[in-house]
C-alpha cells in the first residue's frame, strides 16, 4: 500500500510540475493578447468572453482549461497519496 501511494504522488509531482508550467505558459499569451474595449472593466470573466481575445489569444484561452484541470487532477492526487496532509 505504501508503494502505490509513492508511486501517486511521485506521480502527482511530476504531473504538477508538467501542467504547472503548461498553465503558465498559456496564461502569459492569454493575458498579452487581450485586444478588447471592455477587459479591464471585466477582469477575470475575460476568460469567458472570446470576443476579447485575438485569433492568438483565443487558441491560448482554450488551451487553458485542461492545462489547469491537469493541475487539480494532480493536486488532488498528491492530497489522495496522503504526502501533504492538514494534520
Amino acid at each position: 500500500m505504501d508503494t502505490l501511494r509513492l508511486v501517486l504522488a511521485i506521480a502527482g509531482l511530476i504531473g504538477g510540475f508538467f501542467f504547472t508550467g503548461k498553465a503558465i505558459y498559456h496564461a502569459f499569451y492569454v493575458v498579452t493578447n487581450v485586444t478588447g474595449k471592455y477587459a479591464n472593466l471585466f477582469g477575470p470573466l475575460v476568460l469567458f468572453m472570446p470576443n476579447q481575445f485575438n485569433a492568438e489569444g483565443n487558441r491560448h484561452r482554450s488551451a487553458l482549461w485542461p492545462a489547469l484541470l491537469g493541475v487539480a487532477v494532480c493536486w488532488g492526487a498528491i492530497f489522495a497519496s496522503g504526502a501533504i496532509s492538514h494534520d
